[in-house]
């Protein structure tokens, strides 16, 4: 298989994303929290993550993580083998 077939779609990536997006916001971080009625984003990182096949455990679709790299103003690091992404289809097609 070429690395092509191993690229990331943008509905992929941004999955991806707002899972290590939540999973870091579980932590103490020292930084103060936004006010309750005004929601503030600021960019946290680019991801590029290495995936394998996807295989279909149905319903799950399940897409392994096979490495990567990702880098933001604040944060940086490498991906290691052993995650991934998994979605639930409904039989109306929905995830």
């Amino acid at each position: 298989m070429s690395r092509a077939d191993h690229v990331l779609s943008r509905r992929q990536f941004t999955k991806l994303g707002a899972f290590g997006a939540a999973s870091l916001s579980f932590g103490s971080n020292g930084m103060s929290q936004p006010s309750a009625d005004r929601l503030e984003s600021q960019f946290l990182l680019d991801m590029q993550l290495d995936i394998a096949d996807v295989q279909a455990l149905s319903p799950r679709l399940v897409t392994p993580v096979t490495g990567g790299t990702f880098k933001g103003p604040r944060l940086q690091g490498v991906a290691l083998d052993g995650g991934g992404d998994w979605l639930i289809r409904r039989p109306d097609g929905v995830g």
